[in-house]
C-alpha cells in the first residue's frame, strides 16, 4: 500500500470538492462524483434485508451509495468516507482485502487529516473525536498515527504535506484554518473556533444579567426572538 497515493488522494479530493472546512458533508462528496446517497431505511422490506446482508455499514452498487443509518454518526460518516475512497482509488470490481485497507486509509486521512490535527493541537483521541465529529475507535487511531506523523515531520514536512497546508491556508485568517463557521447572530465567518457566535455579539447578546445566564442551548431561542423583535419573519 502507497500511503503518498492515498494522501495525494484526498488532496486531490478535497481540491475537487473545495474541502476548507471539518468535519466534511461526505454526501456532498459523493453527489459531486455523479453518485446518489441512499439510506436501509429508505429501501423497501426485501431491498433492506439484502443490503443488511451484503454490509452492515455501507456499499456501492452501480451509480448509487446504500448506508446503514441505523449505525452511530461517527461509523456512519466512516462509512461513507470509505465508500468515497473506492471510488476516488477507482478501485475495481470485486473488491479485494487490500482495496478494503487501502479505503480505510484513505477515509482516516479524509475526515482528520494529521496535519491538521496539528493545526487544532489536538492533546489526545478524545477531543480528535469531538473536533472532527469521529467516533473514538477512529479517533485513536488517527491520533496515534497523527503521533508518528508528527515525530516525522517535526524534522522535514514533505512536499505533500506542505501542498495540504497550502490548500487549506486561508489569507483572511493569514494561517491554517481547520473549521469554517458561521455565527450564530449575524453570519460573519469565524475560523478556527468552536463557539457558536463571534466576539461583536457575544458581547451584544450576554452583557446584561439576563443573557448572560443563558446557555448556549438557547440560540436558537434568541435567534427567533430576535427575528421577531425586528421583524424579519
Amino acid at each position: 500500500m502507497d500511503y503518498n497515493i492515498i494522501k495525494l488522494t484526498t488532496l486531490e479530493v478535497f481540491q475537487k470538492c473545495n474541502i476548507k472546512s471539518f468535519p466534511i458533508d461526505c454526501t456532498e462528496v459523493l453527489e459531486a462524483y455523479g453518485m446518489k446517497v441512499e439510506p436501509y431505511s429508505a429501501q423497501k422490506p426485501k431491498k433492506y434485508e439484502k443490503c443488511m446482508s451484503f454490509s452492515k455499514d455501507a456499499f456501492t452498487l452501480k451509480k448509487t451509495v446504500y448506508y446503514n443509518d441505523a449505525q452511530l454518526p461517527g461509523r456512519i460518516y466512516f462509512s461513507l468516507a470509505h465508500e468515497i475512497a473506492h471510488i476516488a482509488l477507482k478501485h475495481s470490481e470485486p473488491r479485494t482485502p487490500m482495496h478494503e485497507k487501502e479505503a480505510d486509509t484513505f477515509a482516516s486521512y479524509f475526515i482528520a487529516p494529521r496535519i491538521a490535527i496539528h493545526y487544532a493541537a489536538c492533546k489526545n483521541y478524545v477531543h480528535v473525536a469531538k473536533l472532527f465529529d469521529i467516533s473514538y475507535e477512529a479517533a485513536h487511531y488517527a491520533f496515534n498515527d497523527y503521533r508518528r506523523w508528527h515525530r516525522k515531520s517535526i524534522h522535514s514536512m514533505d512536499a505533500l504535506d506542505k501542498t495540504i497546508y497550502n490548500h487549506f491556508y486561508n489569507k483572511e485568517y493569514n494561517g491554517f484554518v481547520y473549521r469554517i463557521a458561521n455565527c450564530h447572530f449575524c453570519g460573519q465567518e469565524l475560523y478556527n473556533t468552536e463557539e457558536p457566535h463571534c466576539k461583536k455579539c457575544e458581547k451584544l447578546f450576554h452583557s446584561s444579567n439576563h443573557y448572560s445566564s443563558y446557555s448556549v442551548h438557547n440560540d436558537d431561542f434568541l435567534i427567533a426572538e430576535a427575528n421577531w423583535l425586528y421583524g424579519e419573519q
